[in-house]
């Protein structure tokens, strides 16, 4: 993301997510076939609790009928995030899936993890999806 100028505050901060999100649905209106928007963090994907952030234990899956259960778990952002933190990648990703584009969360620290999911060797962090 970045800091882009804004008429009612004088600037803001145009998240990554919501970047993406606007591209996602400007492509997929002009008739491109966006399949997957993948984001690059710290975490291996959407935390299931504060408890298992410490197990290490992610989501897999997350469809919009687990919406309120996800929100409800939400772990707490590691220092200062200005761009709405994990619930906003959440909240884009789950209005994308009306339109038949998944979503990826995945760590940027685990080694090889990009590469193993574009390449299609194995899947790491969490899919959200509308399709279970």
């Amino acid at each position: 993301g970045d800091v882009i100028a804004d008429t009612q505050q004088g600037c803001t901060i145009w998240s990554t997510d919501t970047v993406f999100s606007f591209f996602a649905r400007e492509f997929h209106a002009r008739g491109w076939d966006v399949k997957e928007i993948i984001h690059v963090t710290e975490a291996k994907g959407v935390w299931q609790s504060q408890e298992k952030q410490d197990k290490g234990e992610i989501y897999k899956m997350i469809t919009p009928a687990l919406e309120k259960e996800v929100k409800t778990k939400m772990v707490k952002t590691k220092g200062f995030d200005v761009t709405g933190g994990m619930w906003l990648k959440i909240e884009e990703a789950l209005s994308l899936t009306k339109l038949g584009i998944q979503t990826r969360i995945l760590s940027g620290v685990v080694e090889d993890a990009l590469y193993e999911t574009l390449v299609g060797k194995k899947e790491h962090g969490t899919v959200i999806t509308n399709v279970p």
